[in-house]
């Protein structure tokens, strides 16, 4: 049976305040004198009960609909110039998607880690679903949106539960696919670099393990989680030189970069001495030298089902599980080349 939505009435009850009240205080009304004991006693009813307000009932109020949240980190924390590139290829998708289907995208740039606060900023705005963009939540937090029976898409990070919807990559398939294509280029010396300490890093590599043990090939993996840190260690260049591979396949774009700087330090050149292939297939892959051949992550794909999984969810009950992976492909350039035997 499906639970009981909370409502307004619910919440004024157990914040022991009129109706009128709490739609003054989760309207942000501040024309209007509310204590500020009484509004907080009304944030705090309402999150006890997973209240969210209807987006319909407050564009009476607010003259405002249509809006889908989107929650995301600040671009401006990332590591590199290759995560804030994937970043704005994601975010640009998501916001043509969001167009195509007439809505307007509320972004909230949070820190992942005060749940309180995103939740807080997330039943303010509003909005009529939203799109978690590669950010990790804590089941409590999903299953407090659940309860509103607010739609909620999870992309590019593994949702806090089988029940969630989600959205991402085959990452096992990109895995595979990456070894696939060296086997299919003659190469049976292959080795995985991986540098991230992250469970789509790590799918990556099993799909990787199992491709090649179909081919009778004892893969070898080496996990480097400090790569960028030691960019200026010549040790790094000389081991990675040393293994007996004619190919190495990584865990993203970024990894594949590195390792072909880390070859060219020794003096083996990408892709005479070595092939080497990578998984996200940004504009950036073209700017390398060589060109990175790379395994290509479905991102406009991707952002599109995501926003169809939303206006699907809208208005429906939704007790049924949505998880969905896309299929990958690879875009050939030039860092991958036949083995000559």
């Amino acid at each position: 049976m499906r639970p009981k939505r909370p409502t307004s009435w619910d919440v004024a009850r157990l914040a022991g305040v009129s109706r009128a009240t709490v739609s003054v205080v989760l309207n942000e009304r501040h024309d209007i004198r509310v204590p500020e004991e009484t509004r907080s006693r009304v944030r705090e009813a309402a999150d006890r009960l997973g209240y969210f307000q209807n987006a319909a009932a407050r564009s009476l109020v607010t003259g405002r609909a249509g809006r889908i949240g989107v929650l995301t980190y600040n671009p401006m924390l990332l590591r590199t110039n290759v995560d804030d590139m994937f970043h704005a290829e994601v975010m640009t998708a998501l916001f043509g998607a969001l167009a195509d289907h007439g809505y307007d995208a509320l972004v909230h740039m949070v820190d992942p880690h005060d749940e309180a606060q995103v939740l807080e900023r997330v039943r303010r705005s509003g909005a009529e679903g939203l799109v978690v963009v590669g950010l990790g939540y804590t089941a409590e937090f999903a299953r407090k949106l659940q309860l509103n029976h607010f739609p909620v898409v999870y992309a590019f990070r593994y949702p806090p539960g089988p029940e969630f919807w989600h959205i991402d990559v085959d990452n096992h398939a990109a895995g595979a696919t990456s070894v696939e294509h060296l086997v299919a280029n003659g190469h049976r010396e292959i080795a995985y670099v991986q540098v991230e300490d992250v469970q789509y890093a790590y799918d990556r590599r099993a799909g990787a393990i199992a491709a090649a043990e179909r081919h009778g090939i004892a893969l070898q993996t080496v996990y480097i989680p400090d790569l960028e840190c030691r960019r200026d260690d010549p040790t790094l260049g000389t081991f990675l030189a040393e293994m007996p591979v004619t190919a190495v396949a990584t865990d993203n774009e970024f990894t594949a970069y590195r390792v072909i700087e880390r070859f060219a330090e020794t003096g083996l050149r990408v892709p005479d001495d070595r092939s080497v292939i990578g998984v996200n297939s940004t504009p950036r892959c073209e700017t390398y030298t060589p060109r990175l051949t790379a395994v290509r992550v479905p991102i406009a794909d991707m952002m599109t089902e995501s926003v169809q999984m939303l206006s699907e969810f809208h208005g429906v009950r939704p007790d049924f599980v949505r998880q969905r992976k896309l299929p990958v492909t690879v875009d050939e350039r030039e860092s991958v080349r036949p083995r000559v035997r």
